[in-house]
C-alpha cells in the first residue's frame, strides 16, 4: 500500500468529521480522526500530492501548501512531508514516535501499518495481538544497523507484559523491545549518534549481538553499566543494562534513559560486543 500511495498522481483525503472548509492553521484540524488512525500515517507520508476535503467535499488545502501545519499536528519532520529527505535518513526511534497514540481497530494493524515506513516485508498474521509489533521490531533489527530501537521509555501506568521486577531490590528489567509505538512518544527529537562507526549486528534466538560502544557511567556513589543508543542535542542517551549471565544483558529501569556527556565517551567507553536479550 505504501508504494501505491507513493506512486499515485494525487490522493484525496476526506475528513468526515470536519464540518466546513478551513485552513490548515485552524486549531480544530488536529482533532480530526484521520490524524489519529494508524493506517493514515503512511497515507500522509507517502504521496507527494494530497488534497484535503471537508465532510461536504469542500476543498480545504493541499499537502504542499499545509506542510508546516501538518508537520506540527503529526509531529513529523517537515523535510519528510516535503520529500526533501528519505525515510532511510531518519532514525528508527524517531519514526516510531510518529505512530505514538495512533489507534487501529485491530491491534496487529498498529504494527502492519508501519511496514512501508520501515520498508519491511513480513507475514500479516491476525490473532498475534501485541506480538505483531514485537515481530516488526525484530525484522527492523535484522535489516537496519540502527541503535535507537531500545531508546524508548516505559510508562509505568500502561502496564508491560514483558517487564520483570526483581524480588531482591524491586528493580525493573525487560527486553530491548517496546510494547507499542506509544513507548517512543518522547523520541521525536532524537538523532543518530555523532562520530560513531556503524555498529555490527547479528541476530539469534538468544538476542542481538552488537559490537558498539559500551561502558560505565559514574554517579556520586556508584557505577552503572550503560549502552549508548542515540543523541539529543549534545547529550548521548544510553539505556541501563545488567549482565544476567552467559554474557547476556537485559535492559534495567526501562522508565528512563541515562544522559552521558560526549567527552566521557572516549575514555570510559570501549567498543565491545554485547548480547542484548530480545525475549
Amino acid at each position: 500500500m505504501f508504494r501505491w500511495y507513493q506512486c499515485a498522481s494525487v490522493c484525496y483525503v476526506y475528513l468526515s468529521d470536519l464540518l466546513c472548509a478551513i485552513g490548515p492553521e485552524d486549531a480544530s484540524l488536529e482533532h480530526c480522526r484521520w490524524f489519529q488512525r494508524s493506517w493514515t500515517l503512511q497515507e500522509l507520508i507517502a504521496p507527494r500530492n494530497i488534497k484535503f476535503y471537508s465532510c461536504n467535499w469542500d476543498f480545504c488545502f493541499s499537502k504542499s501548501h499545509a506542510s508546516v501545519w501538518l508537520s506540527r499536528i503529526a509531529n513529523i519532520n517537515i523535510e519528510i512531508l516535503q520529500h526533501e529527505k528519505s525515510l532511510t535518513s531518519i532514525y528508527v526511534a524517531q519514526k516510531m514516535s510518529w505512530a505514538r497514540f495512533r489507534k487501529a481497530t485491530r491491534v496487529e494493524d498498529i504494527a502492519y501499518s508501519l511496514l512501508g515506513i520501515f520498508d519491511i516485508n513480513m507475514p500479516l498474521v491476525y490473532g498475534d495481538g501485541n506480538k505483531a509489533f514485537m515481530r516488526l521490531q525484530y525484522e527492523i533489527i535484522r535489516s537496519t544497523p540502527d541503535l535507537s530501537i531500545p531508546a524508548w521509555s516505559y510508562d509505568l501506568t500502561s502496564g508491560y507484559e514483558y517487564t520483570i521486577r526483581s524480588e531482591c531490590d524491586g528493580t525493573l528489567f525487560n527486553t530491548v523491545l517496546a510494547s507499542s509505538p506509544d513507548s517512543f512518544r518522547g523520541c521525536h527529537n532524537f538523532r543518530e549518534l555523532q562520530n560513531h562507526s556503524t555498529p555490527d549486528f547479528s541476530v539469534s534466538n538468544r538476542g542481538v549481538q552488537i559490537r558498539a560502544k559500551f561502558g560505565l557511567e559514574h554517579s556520586s556513589n556508584s557505577a552503572q553499566e550503560v549502552f549508548p543508543v542515540c543523541q539529543f542535542e549534545i547529550w548521548i542517551l544510553a539505556i541501563k543494562v545488567r549482565n544476567v549471565g552467559a554474557g547476556c544483558y537485559v535492559r534495567q529501569d526501562p522508565m528512563e534513559l541515562v544522559s552521558v556527556a560526549p567527552w566521557q565517551m572516549s575514555h570510559r567507553f570501549m567498543s565491545n560486543p554485547i548480547l542484548l536479550g530480545l525475549t
